[in-house]
């Protein structure tokens, strides 16, 4: 989204200079991880002025970044690219009470199918993006996409080694968030979490060494994903 873009929806709080100001500020609190359109969207998201919703299968339009909640409905096949970039993915069929489209799980994600996900398989797909194929619509989850499958939750308590911001964009509710990939030991056993983060102040504290506890965990792709209500950070005895 343009910056001016974003300004549009603020405009009645901020002037243009003032808005430019905060963001610098903000930066700066962030040790310059996240860019000026990050930022911007984290203020849009805290006024309240965020727009991106979950929708309906029948609402979707070509060249469009969506969350939708479907059902799988028939497996159909493998897709393949040619070019300088070839790519392999599965195409699926799934619905809502809306209507149907195809789903394209790329790569990585493939490995789902057949372990995860079969015909009947409730999912959650979030930050999928669409376009036409052959005619068609159908809603792609790349690098940035993420399939969420229905498992029991857990608590996890470890040590961070590496906290990686990922990206920014609104989540499936519609609140502002912070994507960051986070590899933790676990007493002596490495493993790779992504999270979702509203809370600003919470990102700040996830550095190497710091120890917390991840609570109510769900399965993601193989990656465990949970939001910042779930982080507990350990106080030392």
């Amino acid at each position: 989204m343009d910056l001016k873009k974003i300004y549009e929806s603020v405009s009645d709080i901020y002037s243009w200079e003032e808005f430019a100001r905060e963001i610098e500020r903000r930066k700066r609190e962030f040790n310059n991880l996240l860019d000026d359109e990050a930022i911007a969207l984290i203020i849009l998201d805290e006024l309240g002025k965020s727009t991106n919703k979950p929708v309906r299968i029948s609402d979707l339009k070509p060249g469009g970044e969506y969350t939708i909640q479907c059902k799988v409905t028939r497996l159909d096949g493998v897709v393949e690219t040619r070019g300088e970039n070839p790519r392999r993915g599965i195409r699926l069929e799934v619905e809502d009470e809306s209507g149907k489209c195809y789903l394209i799980l790329w790569e990585e994600h493939m490995e789902l199918v057949g372990t995860f996900i079969r015909e009947g398989t409730p999912i959650k797909v979030i930050n999928g993006y669409t376009r036409l194929r052959d005619g068609k619509l159908e809603i792609n989850v790349g690098r940035w996409g993420l399939v969420e499958l229905d498992t029991e939750p857990k608590d996890i308590e470890g040590v961070i080694l590496n906290a990686i911001p990922l990206e920014s964009r609104f989540n499936c509710d519609g609140d502002y968030v912070i994507v960051m990939d986070v590899e933790m030991d676990l007493n002596g056993e490495k493993k790779k979490f992504r999270l979702c983060c509203k809370d600003a102040e919470k990102v700040k504290q996830l550095k190497r060494g710091k120890k917390i506890v991840l609570k109510g965990i769900k399965e993601i792709e193989g990656i465990k994903f949970i939001d910042d209500e779930s982080i507990d950070f350990k106080t030392e005895a």
